[in-house]
């Protein structure tokens, strides 16, 4: 996963904020840019 990767997750598109060693991404949604969730990278679709 690379920043500013776009993704799918919960039928939204995201950009990649930060990505941990975890496996974990911080997620900034493409249309607000204050919204920011944490989800691990098994529950992301790459577009």
């Amino acid at each position: 996963m690379k920043l500013g990767t776009k993704v799918v997750y919960n039928d939204k598109e995201f950009h990649i904020f930060h990505v941990y060693e975890s496996g974990y991404c911080e997620l900034k949604e493409a249309t607000k840019h204050l919204n920011i969730i944490l989800v691990h990278e098994n529950e992301i679709t790459v577009l």
